[in-house]
């Protein structure tokens, strides 16, 4: 279904504080970043919801957003190449006065499952 351009001005009209709502969504729930030790974000990384068989995959640079409604969750993050994240639990505030909360922030670091290569420098 896609509406004639002329059609669009009353579409919005019509549509508008339903768009914005569901639009401002973005912003509820949990947001946050997947890095190595290094503190370099890991792309294409898994977070999930534990007990949730669905995902969110990190950007090029580790970022995630995942909408989730008010209550206590607990998520874990993975990626190829690294050691799965310790599952770490956080609480989605209640909205206020109608208005969702801003977004829970939350880090993950993942070790690496790659052996290091030696330093050149170092004896061997």
């Amino acid at each position: 279904k896609h509406p004639h351009p002329q059609e669009l001005p009353e579409f919005w009209k019509n549509n508008m504080y339903s768009i914005l709502h569901f639009t401002s969504m973005a912003h509820m729930g949990i947001k946050g970043l997947v890095m190595d030790e290094k503190g370099v974000g890991i792309s294409n990384a898994k977070v999930k919801v534990i007990g949730n068989a669905k995902f969110v995959t990190t950007t090029k640079r580790g970022e995630f957003w995942k909408i989730l409604s008010q209550g206590n969750y607990t998520l874990a993050a993975y990626a190829d190449g690294y050691y799965n994240s310790d599952p770490i639990s956080v609480t989605v505030p209640e909205q206020q006065d109608g208005v969702p909360r801003e977004a829970e922030i939350m880090k993950f670091q993942l070790r690496s499952a790659r052996p290091t290569p030696p330093s050149p420098d170092l004896p061997k």
